[in-house]
């Protein structure tokens, strides 16, 4: 079952091209012309690989409006990308504290619990319970089902993850491969090989696809 959980970035680029989208609804509060700067520049040093350069840059925003719940969440992400999870979660819950009803910060704390040592099980119920609150506070975000559905399938609920990737094509994501592939190999662990086989052509439609219009961008250059 591929469902590990990526990092932030990866996770938000991958929500992007699903259509789903990483939404920045947090912070009520009016942002100043230097905090707006930094907190646009940390995330462009954030997509380009330089993740301590971009904490340069939030935490100076958090210098200056200690307040505003969305530098905590760019700089939980990346702490992630340094790999300090302790504080990457430290972070998202000072955004939730801040901002109660932020999605994305209950969502992307679901995704580094997961990922964190110790008590499996533990670990599960704790993100489950980030992304139930998610989807609750933005219950059209395709992409949080999909990604819930993941982790269900990580701890055997395969019912509980099926009915969570239908929904997430329901909402949108029908021409999505991560989706397709997921759900497939929920589907055949469930007996459903049928429903299966139709998941698989359509990935492999979708993937030869893809395919196809790389060779013909590779044959105009």
């Amino acid at each position: 079952m591929k469902n590990s959980m990526p990092s932030f970035v990866l996770v938000c680029v991958a929500l992007t091209l699903l259509g789903a989208g990483c939404s920045r609804q947090a912070s009520n509060e009016t942002l100043t012309a230097k905090t707006r700067k930094l907190i646009d520049s940390g995330n462009v040093q954030l997509s380009s690989g330089t993740p301590q350069t971009a904490m340069d840059d939030f935490n100076q925003a958090i210098k200056l409006d200690p307040k505003l719940a969305e530098a905590y969440l760019d700089r939980a992400m990346a702490y992630e990308e340094l790999k300090n999870t302790d504080a990457a979660l430290k972070d998202y819950a000072q955004a939730i504290q801040l901002s109660p009803e932020y999605s994305q910060a209950y969502f992307q704390r679901a995704n580094v619990e997961l990922t964190v040592s110790g008590d499996n099980g533990a670990n599960h119920a704790k993100a489950l319970a980030d992304y139930n609150k998610a989807i609750e506070l933005s219950p059209k975000n395709a992409g949080y089902y999909l990604w819930r559905g993941m982790a269900k399938a990580g701890i055997a609920d395969y019912k509980g993850a099926l009915a969570d990737y239908d929904q997430a094509e329901k909402l949108g994501l029908k021409d999505s491969m991560m989706l397709l592939n997921n759900r497939e190999e929920t589907e055949r662990l469930l007996g459903l090989t049928d429903a299966a086989q139709i998941d698989k052509a359509a990935y492999e439609k979708l993937n030869q696809d893809e395919n196809n219009q790389i060779k013909g961008a590779n044959n105009i250059k």
